[in-house]
Formats: structure tokens, sequence, C-alpha cells
């Protein structure tokens, strides 16, 4: 039976490494426009077999749906009303540090893009186009995007060198078929971020939001970012089960 969400457990014990070496993930904020932010740094990708990418591919996308930081503040809300209670039934008065003009606004705009996402993917010197490329894996990855996706990639931004640029473009561009095509820019490479950051700024994206791998300010624990999506997913369940 299909889930309503893919959740971090159904994903075998290697299937975040490529998260854990920086490979593929999800950053923190979001664009102007309210829409998630997915970094692929196809060189950094680990993975056993193509199945392992595809589930860890479908779990990102539905990762990037769940609005977390409205997650917690529906948390702050629970916890708020747990303390309430308590404090009623031990007959003392409580006194709320919950902002409530902050805590019942919504995180993100009514015109945000939701079901939306921007990919980036770039590469660095150390991408080797006969190693790292896998022309197998992305005709699967191209194929659950169309069929099984709850999500839309509303730009996607491909950053790469002169030669894979000129080999592995195209291709990409052939699978993408035209619903993602007419959404993809793509640069090439010359070692020059500030071209590449005056683009990201055009599209909505700070340099503050972006990792200093793509010339930002970003430093990313992606260890920590593996925990944080597990203690999200976590804390959601427990609040379910309350």
């Amino acid at each position: 039976a299909l889930k309503p969400r893919v959740s971090i457990h159904d994903l075998q014990d290697g299937d975040l490494d490529t998260v854990r070496n920086g490979g593929m993930f999800v950053l923190p904020s979001r664009d102007r426009s309210g829409r998630s932010m997915l970094i692929s740094n196809r060189e950094n990708w680990v993975y056993t077999d193509r199945q392992a990418m595809a589930r860890l591919w479908i779990y990102l996308g539905e990762y990037c749906l769940f609005d977390h930081k409205h997650h917690q503040q529906q948390q702050k809300h629970h916890h708020h009303n747990r303390e309430q209670q308590d404090c009623a039934a031990e007959g003392a008065d409580y006194h709320s540090t919950v902002d409530p003009a902050s805590s019942s606004a919504p995180y993100l705009p009514n015109n945000s893009q939701v079901r939306g996402i921007v990919c980036i993917l770039h590469d660095s010197s150390k991408y080797d186009l006969w190693k790292h490329h896998d022309r197998k894996l992305d005709k699967i990855l191209t194929d659950l995007y169309h069929k099984s996706m709850p999500l839309t990639v509303s730009c996607m931004h491909i950053w790469l060198k002169g030669m894979v640029w000129q080999i592995a473009v195209p291709f990409l561009l052939f699978l993408f078929g035209r619903e993602i095509r007419q959404h993809v820019q793509t640069y090439k490479h010359n070692n020059d971020k500030c071209i590449f950051i005056a683009a990201m700024k055009e599209q909505g994206i700070n340099t503050e939001d972006l990792p200093k791998a793509l010339g930002g300010d970003l430093v990313i624990d992606f260890q920590q970012v593996v925990e944080d999506m597990i203690n999200s997913e976590e804390d959601e369940f427990e609040t379910k089960a309350q």
C-alpha cells in the first residue's frame, strides 16, 4: 500500500551516505518564492546500487515539501499547551512565553510555491566524467520524477565545467523532457563564482543561503543535517502519537 509520505525509516543504513558526504541535500532556507532548494554535487554521491539513490531521491523530494519551521512552531504550541495543562493540574498560574502573534502566523507567505523546488547541480575540479557519470541512474531518477514525485522542479541551475558541460548537459536535457527542460538554466564553470552568485541573486537566492562550495557563506555540518532530518521526523511522530 502507498504511504502518505516516505519516512527516513524507509531508507537503508547506507542510503544517507550521500547526504553525509555533501552529495545531495536540502538547504535549511528557502528562496524568496518560498521554494525548497536541493543541492547536488555528483562526485560526492555514495551508493552501492542505483536503487539506493532512487530511495534517497524520493525521500528528499518528500522532505522538500515538509515545512520544518512551521512544524517547529506547531511543536512550540504543543509545548505551550502541555505546560498550561500541567500548571492547571497543580493549581498554579501559567505565564506563557509564546508570542501569540508570531506563533499563529504561517511561516511561508500565501504565494509560496510549496510544491516547487529549486535544484542546483554543480561539480568541482574532482569530477571525472567517465567515473561519476551514470546514464542508467540518470534515467531512473528522471523517470521517478515524472511518475512518482509529489513536487515540480520550478527552476534547475546546472553549473558544470567545460568537458562535462559539453557532454553531460545535452544528455541530461534530453532525459529531462520538455516539462523540466523549460525550467533549466546552464552555466559553464570557469572558476569565477562571482558570475554564478550574481545569477543566483537574480533568481532570489541570497549569498548567505548558499554553501561555500557554490561561493556562498553557508557552512554546513552534513552529519548534523542528517541528525536534524531524523530528529524532525521523530518529533513529528511523537506529536501525532500524543
